[in-house]
């Protein structure tokens, strides 16, 4: 079986990160570090995919940091990749690098760029210093990418058990006040609009709607409201599938008030499916979202959590140029607090929407 990157660093007792600076040449590393990464790789007998193709590998020579801002949302179609969730994290993320004399290039992954191979074929030649993972991905995206990058940082995502920074919005607390504001309203029966599950049909597949799901539990658990499951729905995050998840609801007549929505987008295709169906917001049913997206503009004005989207590119950028700095930093998840923002599609109950 071919040694790893991660294998060298549990040999060498120093981060995958730091392995990766050595093995491209980067001269800001420890000395004593070196010196223990070249010994694990000599012991190990690793060879980089490059030496085994007869190649060899190029270090980076330029004096700007090179950062790889690589957006990976694969539940997605590819036209809707640029969103203006993902826009504004960049903005962030630019300003921050401009403080660091840092260039930032902007990459989509689409599936077929996720195959193990041809990712690390993809970013081996972007020559980048840093990659900002943004968007969910499977472990063995961030695997191949903590070997190819020496410094990775995980935007909007986050892995838990790999050794790898990561940024993300706080999507349990964000979540659970939404939830109280609707049970607060005198909501008992609210429904969960979510995203993708994993294959075992449970667990979302996206690390921060699953957050968000944690808050959507929390809330009733704390108020007594049993969790029902026929109330809980699944859709791919946009307007059409958050549509038929709506239908799904209201063609099984479980009864609920209100509908608790995973992002804003959804929110938007939950309500146009129940004034399809001639039910008012918020008359017959409340709706609250998440994100604070500013192009989705539904009537009445919808309730939703504020996510500070430039803060998440912001920290991500800083902490990588930390860990640019100080490759032995401690792996760390920012969590950037969000904020509930009430508006009109939140109203108390009628005596029974369904």
């Amino acid at each position: 079986m071919a040694v790893t990157v991660r294998d060298i660093a549990l040999a060498a007792q120093v981060s995958a990160g730091t392995v990766s600076r050595v093995l491209n040449g980067h001269d800001n590393v420890d000395p004593r570090l070196t010196d223990r990464v070249r010994r694990a790789v000599e012991e190990l007998g690793y060879q980089r995919a490059t030496a085994r193709r007869g190649g060899h590998a190029r270090p980076h020579r330029s004096s700007t940091t090179e950062i790889g801002f690589l957006l990976t949302v694969p539940h997605i179609s590819e036209t809707e990749l640029m969103a203006p969730f993902w826009a504004q994290i960049l903005h962030g993320a630019e300003t921050e690098a401009k403080r660091h004399n840092a260039h930032i290039t902007y990459r989509s992954l689409v599936r077929e760029d996720l195959r193990p191979g041809r990712l690390r074929r993809l970013v081996a030649g972007l020559r980048l210093n840093v990659a900002l993972l943004v968007g969910p991905a499977h472990a063995d995206v961030v695997q191949v990418l903590a070997e190819v990058v020496p410094v990775l940082v995980l935007v909007d995502h986050a892995a838990p058990g790999l050794d790898v920074d990561a940024v993300v919005s706080d999507g349990v607390e964000g979540a659970r006040t939404a939830v109280e504001h609707l049970i607060a309203a005198g909501h008992r029966d609210i429904a969960w609009i979510g995203g993708p599950l994993d294959p075992g049909g449970i667990k979302s597949a996206v690390y921060s709607i699953e957050a968000r799901a944690t808050g959507y539990r929390n809330a009733l658990a704390y108020a007594g409201i049993p969790i029902r499951p026929e109330l809980l729905e699944s859709a791919s995050l946009t307007a059409p599938s958050a549509f038929d998840a709506t239908v799904r609801l209201l063609a099984s007549r479980a009864p609920f008030t209100a509908i608790y929505c995973a992002n804003d987008d959804t929110a938007l295709g939950a309500m146009n499916a129940l004034q399809e169906a001639g039910f008012v917001v918020p008359r017959d049913v409340s709706i609250a979202g998440f994100d604070d997206n500013r192009t989705v503009h539904t009537q009445p004005a919808l309730t939703t959590v504020r996510v500070h989207k430039e803060a998440i590119g912001t920290e991500a950028t800083r902490r990588a140029m930390q860990r640019l700095a100080n490759p032995e930093l401690p792996t760390v998840t920012a969590v950037i607090p969000v904020k509930l923002v009430p508006r009109a599609s939140v109203a108390p109950p009628r005596e029974r929407s369904r």
